[in-house]
């Protein structure tokens, strides 16, 4: 009798370590502690780490033609950046690089795919310091800002990139959290 409530023990125990384990592989899973420390508290990141898997992308990419592919927002003329950005007072960080590692909308750690003929290229502009702004700028002096509720926030779209599956064999869409900054306005909150 002692043996046989021992083995409906075991075989009930087994038996929940397996829907456990199977539940955790039905869910997407990434490696969020390889993201660079360069790309901290982002979902993108234009640093390509160490870990990236060159092999593999190469590999699954040998086939293509050489593609480029660019976010709609890259086509800026010099003349309308530099006179937007004079005009601005929220200071920003802008920057075409290639996109090599992104947080999906699961919060897995998903490899972009870039190789020699495949670059997946993105214009980004963050805010150096996004929030409430509490100095002086070009149009608002530190007076006005006393009395008003002046912010920079960035405005992000919603974009895919092709990716490395999470196992290692293929590639996929996938979006990226929260979108890309395309933009740093400056907000007025009443």
């Amino acid at each position: 009798m002692k043996n046989s409530i021992v083995s409906r023990l075991i075989s009930a125990v087994v038996y929940i370590i397996l829907q456990i384990n199977s539940l955790n592989d039905a869910k997407p899973r990434g490696k969020m502690e390889m993201m660079p420390d360069s790309c901290k508290e982002k979902t993108y990141c234009v640093t390509k780490h160490e870990h990236y898997p060159d092999e593999t992308i190469q590999t699954l990419l040998e086939n293509i033609e050489e593609l480029v592919v660019m976010t709609e927002s890259t086509n800026l003329t010099s003349n309308s950046a530099t006179d937007f950005q004079e005009s601005c007072d929220c200071e920003t960080n802008i920057f075409m690089q290639p996109i090599y590692e992104i947080i999906d909308e699961y919060d897995n750690l998903r490899f972009v795919a870039q190789s020699a003929n495949f670059r997946q290229v993105a214009r980004i502009e963050e805010c150096q310091t996004p929030g409430r702004v509490l100095e002086s700028t070009l149009n608002f002096p530190q007076i006005v800002l006393e009395s008003v509720n002046l912010s920079c926030e960035e405005t992000r779209i919603p974009y895919q990139f092709i990716v490395l599956s999470l196992d290692g064999t293929s590639m996929e869409s996938v979006s990226v959290k929260g979108g890309l900054p395309v933009s740093c306005d400056t907000r007025l909150a009443e």
